[in-house]
């Protein structure tokens, strides 16, 4: 019953290895953020598909081994494939343990990918505000200065004074 569980084992391994590539990654992206280091962000962000790929594989790679894994044990079900937690209760020995200790390790490392994405999201969403801050200051200061709008031609206000000074 053993080998039944090898390939899952592996495919839980290497979806476990990937998770903590993906941790790393994004604690580096927030260190970068922090000292404002935007060449090292730069880097990263270009990393991240690379490291979200192999993410995505090694976790179709699980949903097929897990899938194998409950066709060969054929346990009663209402869906296609048993859960970990499921293919765990039918295992034995050290290899139901080991199913359960990846088991919790993955749904723990997809959690703290889960909470640094929203910190991410949350260090995006203000620095998008302060630019936008930033922004509505040059454009009201701009009134005065003559610069163009968002559509490229002179603010209405700069037009009319224009035309009023002519007058």
């Amino acid at each position: 019953m053993a080998n039944v569980f090898d390939p899952l084992l592996e495919a839980m391994s290497a979806e476990l290895q990937a998770q903590h590539q993906l941790a790393v990654l994004l604690e580096n992206k927030l260190d970068a953020m922090r000292r404002y280091d935007l060449s090292r962000l730069e880097a990263l962000s270009a990393t991240e598909p690379r490291v979200l790929s192999l993410v995505r594989s090694s976790a179709q790679k699980r949903t097929i081994a897990a899938k194998a894994a409950t066709t060969a044990l054929n346990p009663p079900r209402k869906s296609a494939v048993a859960t970990a937690k499921e293919l765990a209760a039918m295992a034995q020995g050290p290899v139901r343990e080991r199913l359960e200790a990846l088991t919790a390790s993955l749904v723990s490392a997809a959690e703290k990918a889960q909470r640094l994405n929203q910190i991410h999201a949350a260090a995006a969403r203000r620095v998008v505000g302060h630019l936008d801050h930033i922004f509505r200051l040059v454009a009201h200061a701009g009134k005065d200065a003559g610069l163009y709008s968002r559509g490229g031609k002179a603010a209405m206000l700069e037009q009319n004074r224009l035309v009023d000074a002519k007058a």
